[in-house]
């Protein structure tokens, strides 16, 4: 899967996404491109909430993507942490759709209810998980540029993203603190950061060919320790 980001902050009217006009508000837009190999699959993608809603530091599932690459179909997963469970809702063509929730079970397997209907923002400084029916086309994030979104952190799984316009070190990171693991989701196995000796770094897994084959090996780097622009991660802390 290739992914291009663009973020960008400009002054004008978001009208033409949202639906809602104001005039000389900071606006910003993420294009955001998950071309895939097989475009007959649902691709499902971790991206950014970075941006405030028009009226407060939430913003209506609605408005957090702009409809002109959308496809019927697509489907948003929000994590709610308070109550351990996903919400769902499903693009028909013109609007978004609650269908349903997905509740752990006794096995800890996440099995679907009905949707709650009455759920209707995402908080600044999250993410969600984009399942496209077509994936061949790019997805706009639009909204009002947050001042500090940043969701509360506790212990468990935290959903986070990284809200600015360029990426940013692991170490930078507001809220991370020794001990916490930082895993970003990519195309092929996901990359698990955590800090050792004083700094962050991951194992990185690199493959070389010679006269006598492939050969994999894997070492500890810090190099590139970084989120890119867009990109949600999960922050996991151990229980205090």
């Amino acid at each position: 899967m290739k992914n291009a980001i663009m973020l960008a902050v400009v002054a004008g009217t978001i009208g033409a996404f949202a639906g809602t006009s104001v005039e000389s508000k900071p606006v910003g837009f993420v294009i955001r491109d998950a071309a895939t190999e097989d475009a007959t699959k649902p691709v499902r993608e971790l991206v950014a909430v970075p941006f405030a809603g028009l009226d407060g530091a939430a913003i209506k599932v609605a408005d957090v993507l702009a409809s002109t690459e959308l496809a019927e179909g697509d489907s948003l997963y929000a994590f709610d942490k308070a109550n351990d469970r996903y919400n769902a809702w499903k693009y028909g063509g013109t609007a978004w759709e609650p269908t349903k929730t997905l509740v752990k079970d006794a096995n800890g397997r996440f099995a679907a209810e009905g949707p709650d209907t009455e759920l209707t923002e995402i908080p600044a400084g999250t993410a969600v998980w984009l399942e496209r029916a077509d994936a061949t086309k790019p997805v706009v994030l639009v909204g009002r540029k947050a001042e500090t979104p940043a969701p509360e952190v506790g212990a468990g799984w935290n959903l986070c993203c990284n809200a600015g316009v360029e990426k940013v070190a692991v170490s930078n990171l507001n809220g991370v603190a020794s001990g916490d693991i930082v895993i970003v989701p990519t195309a092929g196995a996901p990359i698990r950061y955590a800090k050792k000796d004083g700094e962050w770094g991951f194992n990185k897994e690199t493959t070389t060919v010679d006269s006598h084959g492939e050969h994999t090996s894997v070492a500890w780097t810090t190099e590139d320790a970084a989120i890119p622009a867009g990109q949600g991660f999960w922050l996991v802390r151990e229980e205090n």
